[in-house]
């Protein structure tokens, strides 16, 4: 048997590298206190080093019995069956061709024959493998299944191939990096990926096979490696699962391995719970902005209101749930109420315990953690611990708020070197973006980015800017502005034109950021609520040719998909996969040049919107002739010498009118008035008329929405918080 670096890093690989002197100067600035010895128990082989690698060999704390060590063949397959990338490292030495020939196979490889050649395949093995498990448990006899018999590096393989974040999720996903709003969801086909909550199917199936195979597994003896407890992680952050990631994090003191939890453990988590990340979030920042009302009650108290300006907030959320025909971004484990899934994140309690356990602990304290660590004092807004935990104790960077609302960033910052864990980077100007945004504090984000990118020489990139410029339109909405607005705040309450300040600083000298489609678009909405149309007409007709090119695009992947599966090419899965990438790219773009059209006419109909002559002769014309296929079969606006009425008998019927039954909960969050009227187990329907996809259609029977309607319920009975008994184990996750 060879011994060969491990697949996954031991738990103490990273403190045994800030062992030596010269990784121990560059932690003199760190809070590194070593209260818990036992935690970094390290065994370390000075003998034994791997080529070309000036790193130890180090084993973890506890020798688990289960850890076997797989020869150079083993290995190699393990690659054919879950093409991931090579693992980092270097054998000592490779053993003969024959040597390995006249080895005996073993058991897991008997059954792993088929070669996984796509993402689907793999996640298709885990369920088998899962369901094969539980027959095996339900009828009583020892297991025998082929969960429990695969060691534990081949299963830690098998996991981490299916890892949403690194690899799984740019396979598997063809809405990556797309937001899938409601409306999207009801009039293209990417409704068909998401759920009734707005979270992809595919990263919800497969956080529950995941969770379900390492509690059978951990049931049946072998156990997990503690890598596996991180893609679990991500696998529940993927799914917007905050529940989920707390049963993985419980899942860790059931296999007795609760003591080895890393820096890198513990960061996962936080950002599993509280949903730092944007595939977390499933690119819908709206969901995730602070609201005023979830800053009241009990362990929230935040703000300070009046009654008077309590009751408007809860007032708005009342109407605003009683119009709502969907449950995106609303808690998946109350399905009898209406709560918004920000709601269970407005305390700050839990991320102080995780803060004070973190950083007081024998752990490291990087960059990657504080930045989780902002962005879930963000989501309670607890902006001020913030500024004083984590801004001014580890890069000593003040933030005065002056009496007039302004804040001001204090005059100097901790200098650090280059290799230092603490040194900031992208990561840290996003969570600053990420933090102030959401709390609709956009000046402050502008300032504390400039003052960081200045301070440590960090280039502000397109990515952080656009993040700036979507959040800077999300709090410049109606609905923000106005609760914003509602409790007095006037600090917070930001106009449409903050968009285009910021649109001009990213395209200027020395930034020059190129904006993308989607970034148009964010531009183009917040010229048409300001009744600017004549440039919002002109930056269309600009965004004009990158439709086209995906339009072009989708074709030529579906020829390539439709020959490659026509004459059965090795390549037919890829092929599959880029057209169906590239269809997401064009309905989605479709949407929104549609969206923006109807919102363009219907501002023209205003008689206060025709006084540019020029505007209404040339520009409209030229901009419905070059978006005919998105725009409306009837098409009517207003000119100076009466309305224009255009009719066009449309080729394809995009969308047909059916009749859809709503099951309204009346249960609801305590976003409205509390009184002692208590309506559980009521339900209303009623049956509405909408625009739904022909995809919809086609199953020809009646279609079911779930719409939350508000009622006047007693608080109390929505604080309680909601627990998993070990019986309803099975039940819950398998």
């Amino acid at each position: 048997m060879i011994a060969i670096p491990p697949l996954v890093e031991p738990l103490g690989y990273r403190a045994c590298r800030l062992s030596t002197p010269q990784h121990r100067r560059q932690l003199q600035h760190q809070p590194f206190r070593h209260t818990r010895s036992s935690v970094l128990r390290l065994r370390t082989n000075t003998n034994t080093r791997a080529n070309n690698s000036t790193l130890q060999s180090v084993d973890a704390i506890t020798s688990l019995p289960w850890a076997q060590r797989l020869d150079t063949g083993d290995l190699d397959l393990l690659r054919t069956l879950f093409t991931s990338p090579p693992v980092t490292g270097h054998l000592q030495h490779k053993p003969s061709p024959q040597a390995h020939s006249n080895a005996a196979p073993n058991n897991w490889e008997l059954e792993l024959k088929k070669p996984f050649t796509s993402s689907a395949h793999r996640l298709i093995y885990l369920q088998e493998l899962v369901c094969d498990a539980i027959k095996t448990q339900d009828s009583g006899l020892p297991s025998s299944a082929a969960l429990a018999r695969l060691p534990p590096v081949v299963f830690s393989e098998l996991l981490r191939s299916l890892d949403p974040v690194t690899l799984f999720g740019r396979e598997i996903d063809a809405a990556w990096g797309i937001r899938v709003s409601p409306g999207m969801a009801q009039h293209t086909p990417l409704g068909q990926l998401v759920d009734t909550w707005g979270v992809r199917k595919v990263y919800y199936l497969l956080c529950r096979r995941a969770v379900a195979a390492a509690h059978l597994r951990i049931t049946a003896g072998p156990g997990l490696l503690p890598s596996d407890f991180q893609v679990l992680l991500r696998c529940a952050g993927a799914s917007s699962d905050s529940y989920q990631a707390g049963a993985v994090w419980h899942l860790m003191d059931m296999s007795g391995q609760a003591e080895e939890r890393t820096s890198e453990a513990y960061t996962e988590f936080i950002k599993a719970r509280f949903l730092t990340d944007h595939l977390y979030t499933q690119y819908d920042l709206a969901r995730f902005r602070v609201r005023p009302v979830d800053l009241c009650g009990p362990g929230r108290k935040k703000l300070e209101l009046p009654s008077g300006a309590l009751y408007r907030l809860r007032t708005i959320g009342q109407h605003r749930l009683g119009l709502q025909r969907h449950r995106f971004g609303q808690n998946r484990y109350a399905a009898d109420k209406a709560e918004h899934v920000m709601r269970n994140m407005a305390n700050h309690r839990p991320v102080t315990r995780l803060y004070e356990v973190t950083t007081n602990g024998a752990y490291m304290v990087d960059e990657r953690l504080l930045c989780s660590l902002m962005v879930a004092y963000a989501r309670s807004g607890s902006l001020k611990i913030l500024e004083t935990r984590i801004l001014n104790r580890y890069w000593s960077i003040k933030v005065n708020r002056l009496s007039t609302g302004e804040v001001a960033i204090g005059p100097g910052a901790r200098p650090f070197p280059r290799d230092s864990p603490l040194y900031p980077s992208e990561r840290l100007l996003n969570a600053i973006v990420t933090s102030y945004g959401s709390n609709s504090e956009i000046p402050a984000a502008l300032k504390l980015v400039d003052f960081v990118s200045q301070r440590y020489g960090i280039p502000v990139s397109d990515r952080v800017w656009f993040n700036l410029l979507e959040w800077a339109y999300i709090q410049a909405s109606t609905p923000a502005s106005t609760e914003w607005k509602a409790t007095g705040y006037a600090q917070k309450v930001l106009r449409m034109g903050s968009v285009q300040l910021i649109w001009n600083t990213m395209t200027a000298e020395p930034y020059n950021v190129r904006p993308g489609f989607f970034q148009y678009h964010i531009l183009i909405k917040s010229m048409i609520r300001q009744g600017r149309l004549r440039p919002a007409v002109e930056c269309m007709l600009k965004i004009e040719p990158s439709y086209r090119r995906l339009v072009a695009e989708h074709e030529k992947a579906f020829y390539k998909h439709t020959l490659t599966s026509a004459l059965g090419l090795k390549k037919e899965a890829t092929a599959r996969n880029d057209w169906l990438e590239s269809n997401a790219r064009k309905h989605a773009a479709w949407y929104t040049l549609q969206v923006m059209s109807r919102a363009l006419l219907q501002q023209i109909k205003t008689p206060s919107k025709r006084n540019d002559h020029n505007f209404t002769i040339r520009l409209v014309p030229q901009f419905i002739d070059a978006f005919r296929d998105v725009m409306p079969a009837n098409i009517k606006y207003r000119v100076a010498t009466g309305v224009v009425e255009l009719r066009f008998a449309q080729p394809v019927r995009r969308l047909r009118w059916v009749e859809a039954e709503f099951l309204s909960p009346a249960l609801v969050s305590g976003d409205v008035t509390p009184s002692k009227r208590r309506l559980v187990g009521r339900w209303k329907r009623s049956k509405q008329t909408v625009h739904s996809h022909d995809y919809i259609q086609s199953r020809r029977r009646l279609v079911k929405f779930s719409r939350p309607i508000a009622r006047r319920l007693d608080m109390e009975r929505f604080w309680k918080k909601r627990s998993i008994s070990a019986d309803d184990w099975q039940h819950e996750f398998m």
